[in-house]
């Protein structure tokens, strides 16, 4: 059995009171002496006329950083409106964290969302991802985003913040006082001492995530046909789709082509789901549609369907 760790990561208290009412209640420097880090900041004047005047972010809570928070908010009103759960798988070695990390990336779809980001610094090594994050322990190329940022499902390799090792790091970033009642059962502070992070993640995973790959074959047997009857739009120059070998296009003007070796089956989906999208959005106002559109907004489910196939669990557990 892998060593696999859950954990609370990350998560972020508002409070009803203003910031110099909360700091006199809780030891903040003695927040950060026991975990990775805290901060208490003022609210912007936009978020006060919902009564929340202060916020207070914990980073890394350790038990005892959770306890010394219990005992010093019980006259304060508070909101647990975010929170970062995690699961590490260890790995052997950095590169093997990295080769999972990618695999994980390729074939995880998020279900009911079309939504997806990943920073790819192997596709786009000059592309750099604008953030503050300093965190040496980051040491994956490619990260994968997958859903809306209020129920977020985030993939990438990393040196682990539980027991030090390259690992596989998979975390549910979940926003929203509703969403954290609804998803993890956590309402106050001590409810992250009793609940059960392991059935919780897990029961997410099983209800919201699946895992599939591409199938080229059928998928690029569409596309030559949408070719052979000039109603793609001039994508591909060359590459046989068909026979299960990769597109090798020497010019990719759509997203999908661009990088064909690394394509994962959820930025393909995305790709169709705002194409068809934006078609209806057209046909709606009257523009006339290209073949090629008209094609994907007839495009049923069952057959964008039809162009992957479910397998295994990556992440190994």
């Amino acid at each position: 059995m892998p060593d696999i760790a859950y954990y609370i990561d990350r998560f972020e208290l508002l409070f009803g009171q203003e910031t110099g009412i909360v700091a006199s209640c809780i030891d903040i420097d003695g927040l950060r002496r026991i975990s990775r880090g805290a901060d208490l900041l003022t609210m912007p004047s936009r978020f006060q006329y919902n009564r929340y005047k202060s916020k207070l972010t914990v980073e890394g809570p350790t038990p005892e950083t959770l306890q010394r928070l219990i005992d010093s908010t019980h006259t304060l009103t508070y909101w647990v409106t975010y929170i970062e759960v995690a699961r590490d798988r260890a790995c052997l070695s950095k590169t093997d964290a990295e080769h999972m990390s990618e695999k994980t990336i390729l074939h995880v779809t998020k279900k009911n969302t079309g939504e997806v980001f990943i920073f790819d610094g192997i596709r786009y090594p000059d592309t750099t991802l604008n953030t503050s994050n300093t965190d040496e322990g980051l040491f994956a190329l490619r990260t994968g985003y997958f859903g809306k940022k209020g129920f977020q499902y985030v993939v990438y390799a990393r040196v682990s913040n539980y027991n030090h090792l390259p690992c596989l790091h998979c975390e549910w970033r979940v926003r929203g006082a509703a969403n954290v009642r609804r998803c993890f059962n956590i309402r106050r502070i001590n409810d992250m001492l009793r609940t059960n992070l392991q059935e919780r993640f897990e029961t997410l995973r099983r209800r919201f995530i699946s895992y599939e790959e591409i199938d080229h074959d059928r998928h690029g047997r569409f596309l030559n046909r949408m070719r052979a009857n000039a109603q793609h739009p001039g994508v591909i120059r060359e590459g046989d789709f068909a026979g299960g070998n990769r597109p090798e296009p020497k010019k990719a003007s759509n997203q999908f082509l661009r990088a064909h070796a690394m394509i994962s089956s959820a930025e393909l989906r995305v790709y169709y789901y705002k194409l068809k999208q934006d078609a209806n959005k057209k046909r709606r106002r009257g523009t006339e549609l290209t073949p090629w559109e008209e094609k994907v907004r007839r495009m049923s489910f069952q057959r964008l369907n039809s162009f992957f196939r479910t397998v295994e669990n990556p992440e190994g557990v």
